[in-house]
């Protein structure tokens, strides 16, 4: 696939009047233009255990993977060539304001690993500590939480 032929398809010139033109946008995902996306995964309120694929991610040029955390705030990530690979699970979270300005920033974290029909929180040897967590910066005092706070909801295949 030749993602810069791709870019210049992205927007098409429309002569509207005479002296206006007006740009319209013919497919919004380039990457992913024909490629079929297939559900892997689907769990409407998601989980923070271990999951199985429906198909081996190795039969894929792309996984998406949407997630959530348990404040409901969702996002996702896209990872090309999938199979065998570490993936990051990032929720930034930023408040202010609130009672005595109290300003705060929190992340939540989860790594995981994606081999072939599986998608586990990457751990630390066999003693239950996983790379998964919280991180928490209240009136500039860090706090870290050993916690999964990241719900996988959704996995998606393309080839």
């Amino acid at each position: 696939m030749n993602i810069n032929k791709k870019l210049l398809n992205i927007f098409k010139k429309v002569k509207t009047t005479s002296d206006e033109y007006t740009y319209t946008c013919s497919y919004i995902n380039p990457i992913l233009d024909g490629l079929t996306g297939y559900s892997l995964y689907s769990d409407d309120s998601g989980t923070n255990e271990n999951i199985t694929l429906s198909d081996s991610a190795a039969n894929y040029e792309y996984l998406e993977i949407f997630y959530r955390n348990v404040d409901n705030i969702y996002s996702s990530v896209r990872v090309k060539n999938p199979n065998e690979k570490s993936v990051g699970l990032l929720i930034p979270v930023c408040f202010t304001g609130g009672s005595g300005n109290v300003g705060l920033f929190a992340l939540h974290n989860r790594t995981i690993n994606i081999s072939g029909t599986s998608i586990k929180t990457l751990s630390v040897g066999n003693n239950g500590n996983y790379y998964a967590g919280f991180a928490l910066w209240e009136n500039r005092s860090p706090s870290v939480e050993k916690n999964n706070y990241i719900y996988i909801t959704k996995v998606i295949g393309y080839k």
